[in-house]
């Protein structure tokens, strides 16, 4: 295969590859309604349309394993909702904090991209916070798909068994780690 094969092959990977990160600085266009909704301009293409969003029970525990042993840790859920927001219509969700003329926010806006500021690099001329859009990179993998068991079938897991199941549970995904959250 010659060099320029190569090289053409290079650049054709690299263009359908992932997008650049965009370079952001977010401004609130209307501050909160009385019903708590926000408009917040992202790009000339993306503008929020933002209202509370509640992931999170009020008490929260969480099950991890850290260092080969089960964890258990509980966590105020009603601080977790305090600053996140969604809008629905644009799929997407994200932590967001005032910071004098600025907005300092964090999660994903739409099903490809995150967004997360740059406290280290300098805010606009008008006090605005910069911040990077990346384009979330979707790996290939065999996850297990759950299914809802049909009705009649019986599970036998240990919960069930020592007759413990949780009257509510959630499944709480943050970045790349998944956690299975139960409210009693």
């Amino acid at each position: 295969m010659s060099t320029a094969t190569v090289l053409v092959l290079l650049v054709a990977a690299a263009a359908q590859g992932l997008q650049q990160p965009r370079l952001v600085y977010p401004r609130l266009l209307e501050e909160r309604s009385p019903d708590g909704k926000m408009v917040l301009h992202l790009h000339d293409e993306l503008t929020l349309n933002l209202e509370a969003a509640y992931v999170a029970a009020p008490k929260m525990r969480v099950l991890t394993h850290e260092n080969g042993r089960p964890t258990t840790k509980f966590y105020d859920g009603e601080e977790i909702n305090r600053n996140l927001y969604q809008d629905a219509e644009k799929m997407a969700t994200v932590s967001l904090k005032t910071s004098g003329k600025g907005v300092e926010l964090e999660g994903v806006v739409g099903a490809k991209h995150r967004i997360h500021p740059l406290p280290t690099k300098e805010r606009s001329e008008s006090g605005l916070v910069p911040h990077m859009i990346h384009e979330i990179e979707h790996k290939e993998g065999s996850d297990k798909v759950l299914t809802l068991r049909e009705e009649g079938q019986h599970s036998h897991s240990h919960r069930d068994l020592m007759g413990t199941k949780p009257q509510k549970f959630f499944l709480n995904c943050l970045s790349s780690r998944c956690f299975l959250l139960q409210t009693d």
